[in-house]
């Protein structure tokens, strides 16, 4: 028969072009449109979607056995200008042990399905009236590799539009089915009435049978095999039973692919080998886990080359691997060959000096402020407005990516900082975060500023290198010669998207104690007292400060004495007073003015920024700067 059929094929290839073979489709199974209108919601707002996307599934039984290799369809938008279709994905499903409904899991996440095909386009989108007062398009896309169906097998279609605004396309109504079809929306599965306006089409042209096996039957399983049209394509799987490898495909005893997934183009009838031998499986795994990553990790054929590399994260170093405890291997890059199942472990530590706070010893619920302590160092937390607390890492439903235990949630929706003092002067800080970027393809930007006293020492800012909804990134700085506190700010919205919400969770906060060298100079460094009055404050605020006698204070027209100041406290030697917002931004410069005594100095600052307007109620920093001395303290405006 086979040989009938390749004798016909090869006359009408005389005759006619593959393209034009592939055209003579017949008609498999039809719902058609229903006059009265009426559209199925079936859509989502790419990329990231909202709660208004909606994914509507239909069944369908087919009375032929053979390559489904067209769809169309017609549909149309509830509501108009909010965004068109810009493409299609189309996916077919296996129908559940009962028969009710589609064997899937939650769209866009751990889906299971037959198949996908993603459409890259508006699927010649094209108007064919007004029914219902809605006006109506019909689709079409032949399919680049067919769906196999077997006839009297139920089957399940989801037609999902991407739209470039709120969701509102969807499928229309249709008559012929069994009255009824199945949604995800709002966060649930259900039934609705009304079937859906689709048909499928298969080859009328002669087609090529492609028929896969397993060796040994035991080894695993294989698919893609059934009838195909001449040049269309075709992907045969191989999948390993337990304990078992993949090791290539033939066909007549010839090797043709080793890979598990072949993929080619339909010319010939194909009798295909999958063959498969004994495997062993390796896992890897890191610890602690916020110390390092791991890969390698896979099922190896026996007698394979297997290298699996430990990478560690900032901050920590490689130890070693084990296996069930036991030293194996002091390489990150360690290399074996493959004759059992094996679970490794890449360990990781901190140098000396460096601490860990992970916050996992906090009391549970309670909002900040805390004090923890760990490796002889204590670190009081606090947030701005009281706007943390210590939660569960898994809070949101999932854990962010390297968060673990309990971590620092934020307890408002608006921008609030926060605010770290150590009890040991440190060379180096960092710590986790995720903000919340709902809708967001690019990332916020973090900055950390650090102090020594109320001195301001230095600032750095990071953005997520792999952004998305709750990216997780790490922000850091490094001052060698110490600082005792930071402040850690949501310093900027992502560019292009402005999320409406400005916060951000934090974990794994570690900090390096300074060099005993920086640690002598911080006890030995001359203080002099400034203080502000009122503070916190509302309309204003006093800053008072100390002078030392051999210098020259220029202001309101009374002169002190002081000396030469170094370029910091700008010219001619005068003292700078100046405010900086809790990023370690500078905005504000004040002249100064004598105060009650030749020792004594002023400024006056009303709560407002170089350019005259408000600034934001929180706290700031002054920083005074004479020829002898820096004196520093932190101010809160309440109004």
């Amino acid at each position: 028969m086979k040989t009938i059929v390749a004798v016909l094929l090869a006359t009408l290839s005389l005759f006619l072009s593959v393209a034009e073979l592939q055209a003579q489709s017949t008609l498999a199974f039809e719902q058609p449109p229903d006059p009265s209108g009426g559209v199925i919601l079936s859509s989502w707002y790419f990329p990231d979607g909202t709660d208004s996307d909606s994914y509507a599934y239909d069944s369908f039984v087919t009375d032929v056995t053979g390559p489904i290799t067209e769809v169309r369809w017609r549909g149309g938008y509830q509501y108009t200008g909010y965004g068109l279709v810009n493409d299609f994905s189309i996916t077919f499903y296996a129908t559940n042990s009962t028969g009710s409904q589609p064997l899937c899991g939650l769209p866009e996440d751990n889906d299971v399905y037959l198949a996908r095909y993603m459409v890259g386009s508006n699927a010649g989108e094209t108007p064919v009236g007004s029914f219902g007062g809605i006006a109506m398009y019909d689709y079409h896309y032949e399919l680049p590799q067919p769906f196999q169906v077997e006839a009297g097998v139920k089957y399940w279609v989801r037609i999902e539009g991407f739209t470039a605004g709120l969701p509102f396309w969807g499928l229309s109504r249709a008559t012929g089915g069994d009255g009824s079809h199945f949604e995800y929306n709002n966060h649930m599965f259900r039934f609705f009435p009304h079937d859906e306006a689709f048909s499928l089409y298969t080859t009328a042209a002669p087609t090529y049978t492609i028929t896969t096996s397993a060796d040994p039957v035991a080894g695993g399983t294989t698919g893609g095999d059934g009838a195909y049209p001449p040049g269309s394509t075709a992907t045969v799987t191989a999948t390993p039973n337990t304990g078992w490898g993949f090791v290539n495909w033939t066909e007549n005893g010839v090797p043709v692919s080793n890979s598990p997934n072949y993929t080619f183009t339909v010319s010939s009838d194909r009798d295909l080998v999958a063959h498969f031998m004994t495997a062993w499986t390796i896992a890897t795994n890191a610890q602690p886990s916020i110390g390092g990553t791991t890969a390698g990790d896979g099922l190896y054929n026996d007698g394979s080359t297997v290298t699996v590399v430990a990478t560690p994260n900032q901050s920590w170093e490689f130890v070693n691997w084990t296996e069930f405890g036991n030293p194996v291997s002091s390489s990150p890059s360690y290399q074996f060959v493959a004759s059992a199942n094996r679970t490794l472990t890449a360990n990781f530590a901190l140098p000396a000096g460096t601490v860990l706070f992970d916050f996992d010893d906090a009391p549970l619920h309670t909002p900040l402020p805390i004090d923890v302590t760990a490796g002889g160092i204590t670190a009081h937390v606090d947030g701005t407005a009281g706007s943390y607390s210590v939660q569960s890492a898994d809070v949101l439903g999932f854990t962010p990516t390297g968060f673990g235990g309990y971590c620092l949630y934020p307890s408002t929706l608006f921008l609030a900082d926060l605010v770290i003092d150590f009890s040991e002067l440190l060379s180096g800080f960092s710590i986790m975060y995720c903000p919340m970027e709902f809708g967001c393809d690019d990332s916020a930007t973090m900055r950390v500023t650090a102090y020594r006293g109320a001195t301001w020492v230095g600032t750095e800012t990071t953005t997520v290198p792999t952004p998305g909804t709750y990216p997780v990134g790490v922000l850091s700085c490094s001052f060698p010669d110490g600082f005792d506190s930071v402040v850690v700010h949501y310093d900027s919205p992502p560019p292009i998207c402005q999320d409406w919400v400005r916060v951000f969770l934090a974990d794994n906060m570690i900090v390096t104690q300074a060099a005993p060298s920086a640690v002598e100079e911080g006890a030995s460094m001359a203080r002099v007292g400034a203080s502000a009055y009122p503070n916190p404050f509302g309309d204003g605020t006093t800053i008072r400060f100390g002078l030392r006698a051999a210098s020259s204070l220029k202001a309101g027209g009374t002169t002190s004495t002081l000396g030469a100041r170094s370029e910091a406290s700008g010219p001619d030697g005068e003292v700078s007073v100046r405010i900086y917002d809790p990023a370690g931004r500078l905005i504000r410069t004040l002249t100064p003015r004598a105060g009650t005594s030749s020792s004594i100095g002023e400024a006056w600052w009303d709560g407002r920024d170089a350019f005259g307007s408000p600034a934001p109620t929180g706290i700031y920093y002054c920083r005074i700067l004479t020829a002898e001395s820096e004196q520093s303290m932190q101010i809160v405006k309440l109004r």
